[in-house]
């Protein structure tokens, strides 16, 4: 149609406009690719770091403990582990979250896309990057403990990898540290931290600033006490991995599939009931 003396022409929505990240227009849609590629490295040096920096060690510790000792670490060691699992998928949200803002997206739906597809894959890589070191560190510490198989071979006379897998010692081994890092470790401790720290923690530290602030009533308070908790994509990775913890447990003794199942069943439960009240109370219209 005619418009001021021009044609103007009409065009489909593609995306709504709140999702527009204006911001980015800077980035010419040719470099995406190139920034996307170098995202994808710069999260695999940093997943590297991780492993061989702070989860090779704690692995090598128990190995050496064990191979002075002649035992297993006590609990201590547990509550480390754990504490190890939480950060390392903490950090894997937070490096996706920004590589994914960073790489130049013109819409939040593309930018969403992107950082779902990072975290899986990079919570994925660190998966299995995890279990090779626990792998390679149980095999020490049951040689070092004279561990043998059902037909008394010492694991130590193995040959090959594939004989080590199958010897149940090793595979109930492998079960206990993948249940210990699926159940609490990622499956209900950090969407616990979650609801405390994002939701709990802020609400009563602007509950008591408005209770300090005499100045601060009517309208005013109402709007510090507003919580701002947008709903993003994030919580179908979280999902996505816990599957994926779930369906290793199949290729292990089953002695810890009940264990894991009502454990990802349990926490499911409460990530939905959290997620439904965070969409109800706290996330924007």
């Amino acid at each position: 149609f005619a418009y001021k003396g021009g044609q103007m022409q009409l065009e489909a929505c593609t995306c709504e406009p709140t999702s527009v990240l204006w911001q980015n227009f800077c980035v010419d849609s040719a470099q995406l690719p190139t920034r996307m590629l170098t995202a994808a490295f710069m999260l695999l040096g940093l997943l590297i770091v991780w492993v061989f920096a702070f989860f090779l060690p704690a692995a090598l510790y128990v190995a050496q403990y064990t191979e002075t000792r002649g035992e297993r670490p006590d609990m201590v060691y547990g509550y480390l582990f754990m504490l190890l699992v939480i950060l390392g998928n903490q950090i894997m949200y937070t490096a996706s979250d920004l590589l994914a803002s960073n790489i130049g997206f013109h819409q939040e739906d593309a930018r969403q896309s992107a950082y779902v597809i990072m975290y899986v894959s990079a919570c994925t890589v660190n998966v299995v990057l995890d279990f090779v070191c626990l792998a390679r560190t149980s095999y020490r510490e049951m040689v070092n403990l004279g561990i043998r198989t059902d037909s008394g071979t010492e694991i130590r006379l193995l040959e090959n990898w594939n004989e080590i897998f199958e010897a149940y010692a090793m595979q109930r081994d492998i079960g206990l540290r993948l249940y210990a890092y699926a159940w609490p470790s990622t499956f209900l401790i950090p969407f616990v931290l979650e609801g405390v720290l994002t939701n709990l923690v802020p609400y009563l530290f602007q509950r008591n600033l408005v209770r300090s602030k005499p100045g601060i009533v009517g309208h005013y308070a109402e709007k510090t006490m507003v919580h701002f908790a947008p709903m993003d994509l994030s919580r179908y990775g979280d999902v996505v991995l816990n599957v994926m913890l779930t369906v290793m447990i199949f290729f292990l003794p089953t002695g810890f599939l009940y264990q894991v199942l009502m454990g990802m069943f349990m926490s499911h439960i409460y990530i939905y009931i959290y997620d439904h009240w965070r969409g109800l109370r706290l996330v924007p219209a």
